[in-house]
């Protein structure tokens, strides 16, 4: 399964955020669904869970996609409405075997 990384950078010259794409071989994807109760209101808490290969350069605030996206997102609006998520949180295992090794990356 592939994933695509849309890695977030400042352009001086125009003053924003630009999303440079990579795409990657992800070692496994996890949906999860679940429900946080605040009080009297509901939020959903569904996430994406990607495990992807050592070495690889994907930060908090990036935008990833399930597979390989077909656009070339500029904006992060753009990105959302193509159904990219955005990474909460990178774990880097960096610890064991080689082939243990991953980063772990949560999506929203």
């Amino acid at each position: 399964m592939k994933a695509t990384i849309f890695h977030k950078t400042w352009d001086a010259a125009e003053e924003c955020d630009r999303y440079d794409k990579t795409v990657v071989n992800a070692l496994h994807i996890q949906n999860e669904q679940a429900l946080i109760i605040s009080g009297k209101t509901v939020y959903s808490g569904d996430q994406l869970i990607f495990y992807l290969p050592i070495g690889t350069t994907v930060d908090k605030e990036d935008m990833i996609a399930k597979g390989e996206c077909p656009i070339e997102g500029e904006t992060k609006a753009e990105l959302l409405d193509a159904g990219c998520l955005l990474v909460t949180s990178v774990h880097v295992l960096d610890y064991g075997s080689a082939h243990m090794q991953h980063i772990k990356v949560i999506a929203k």
